[in-house]
């Protein structure tokens, strides 16, 4: 390929803006299906996850391929690629596409019990990002038809003392 041609695909996809709608998994041949929107119509794209080993970690292997497909994959969170994988990865294990969901679902849940300041950076961090893409498929947009402006709620007050109340007894 000459140099021009090299430019003009380089320009022709630096514009080029994205939005996912879907993203799943293929088994047979193992890939990921995305559906996206790029400002014109609705396309999808098959993005093949090559030499995956069940051993391998699940959390890197989603960050290669998010960079692989950087085009593609900018706005997916990483937590999501890294469920997708650690799926696939108990499906070569042997465990059938039910048994891998389940076990991978209950890893990737945010366990509202745990001590967040007694585990460990990578757990925290995957915590995080589990906290935070919870946190965007619950945030209702202006565009949203759900959305309401200037929300307001009449709390009513509380019967009995709480916890929070123990600083206000003690100056009393």
């Amino acid at each position: 390929m000459a140099s021009s041609e090299r430019q003009w695909v380089a320009s022709k996809t630096v514009g080029r803006v994205i939005h996912p709608r879907k993203i799943g998994l293929r088994l047979e041949p193992l890939s990921l299906i995305l559906l996206y929107e790029d400002g014109v119509k609705v396309r999808k794209r098959s993005m093949p996850i090559r030499s995956l080993k069940p051993t391998a970690d699940p959390r890197c292997r989603a960050e290669e391929f998010k960079l692989r497909h950087m085009t593609y994959l900018a706005s997916v969170p990483a937590v999501v690629l890294t469920k997708l994988i650690s799926i696939a990865q108990q499906v070569l294990i042997g465990l059938t596409i039910k048994e891998a969901i389940d076990k991978v679902t209950e890893h990737f849940t945010v366990d509202k019990e745990r001590d967040l300041n007694a585990v460990s950076e990578s757990e925290l961090k995957r915590q995080k990002e589990l906290m935070e893409l919870t946190f965007l498929n619950n945030t209702v947009s202006p565009l949203d038809p759900r959305f309401v402006y200037d929300k307001q709620i009449t709390f009513h007050r509380p019967i009995g003392p709480s916890d929070w109340d123990e600083e206000e007894n003690d100056a009393n």
